[in-house]
């Protein structure tokens, strides 16, 4: 019997799905690096490079659902939070008057909540005992997609959405420890 006919279609789906939202998690994290950390232009460009990748994962979904209910809730949840991310900055560029620090909050808590449904899913995984998890590289510092609940991302905020050093601190959750 081979090992395909072993696995069930939970872990089927999985090996499926996991390689299409980790294409969406690299987007994410280099949305998240570049935002204020780079030029505007560079910013938008990752943006809109966040916009186009949700954009595929959600179709990729719709002919791949998730036979875990539970399991697929969480995986449209991270893919919502990202698509979230991408429409407030691209909504916000078109309008002369945004409020980027309150787009920036926003931004803040569409990345916790991704991470927090990602770790989630991560949870709710068949075979716990194998990896599931594959390694980042963001800016030379290795993390695990897995960990990633325990992180924070050092980026430079927008105008107006910090103090006078510019620089805050992103949270990927509510846990505010550092690497």
């Amino acid at each position: 019997m081979s090992d395909e006919a072993e696995l069930s279609p939970m872990d089927r789906w999985q090996i499926e799905a996991v390689p299409v939202l980790e294409l969406l998690v690299a987007h994410g994290g280099r949305f998240r690096d570049s935002w204020g950390a780079t030029t505007r232009a560079a910013a938008l460009a990752s943006t809109d490079q966040l916009a186009a990748a949700a954009h595929f994962v959600q179709g990729w979904y719709l002919g791949h659902p998730c036979p875990n209910p539970e399991a697929g809730a969480h995986y449209t949840a991270v893919v919502n939070a990202y698509s979230k991310i991408a429409a407030a900055v691209l909504d916000g560029r078109r309008n002369p008057e945004t409020d980027w620090a309150a787009v920036y909050r926003q931004v803040q808590g569409l990345m916790a909540s991704a991470v927090e449904h990602a770790t989630a899913l991560a949870a709710l995984a068949p075979g716990r005992d194998r990896p599931r998890c594959r390694i980042i590289e963001t800016k030379g510092e290795s993390y695990r997609l897995q960990d990633a609940k325990s992180r924070t991302a050092r980026v430079t905020a927008p105008r107006g959405a910090t103090g006078s050093n510019g620089t805050a601190t992103m949270p990927v959750d509510g846990a505010q420890t550092t690497k």
